[in-house]
């Protein structure tokens, strides 16, 4: 969304020492590559904190955009270092894709992860993600952050 990357670059920029380590990408991040994401947000410039690539994942969001998009192997393909300490996530309902659609062995780079999690579905909550992160080898804890999302830390084992 353009007006979040533009807050985004704003704080960034105020921050001497963040500016200088920090790089902001124009993405949607997905499970599996392609090019373009459908997102539904709100109808509005202003920043976007519910905009969701879940049709109906919030009643607000009636706009329908696609933006560019990029997978999670695609980038931590892209990075220098083979490991990654933390990973966090915070992308309204898109966890499942991301997390679900990811070859399984990239998760044996990735040391820990904060992740909010959202009940969608009878197939998509923090029962069976969590789940799926013990199987892929992690510890997994979680409290709730309201009646359908939560907030999960996994570490591996």
């Amino acid at each position: 969304m353009s007006s979040n990357i533009e807050r985004m670059r704003a704080v960034a920029s105020s921050n001497p020492k963040f500016d200088k380590c920090v790089v902001i990408n124009s993405f949607a991040v997905t499970g599996t590559s392609c090019e373009m994401l459908r997102i539904y947000a709100q109808d509005t410039e202003d920043n976007q904190v519910v905009a969701s690539s879940l049709k109906g994942f919030n009643i607000d969001n009636t706009k329908e955009i696609w933006v560019p998009a990029i997978s999670l192997s695609e980038i931590i393909g892209r990075m220098p270092e083979e490991r990654i300490d933390l990973l966090k996530m915070d992308c309204e309902g898109g966890e499942y894709d991301i997390v679900f659609n990811s070859p399984p062995g990239l998760f044996r780079q990735i040391e820990r992860m904060l992740i909010e999690v959202h009940d969608v579905d009878s197939q998509s909550n923090v029962g069976t993600f969590s789940q799926y992160l013990e199987h892929l080898g992690y510890h997994v804890s979680y409290v709730p952050i309201n009646g359908f999302c939560y907030a999960l830390e996994a570490y591996r084992r």
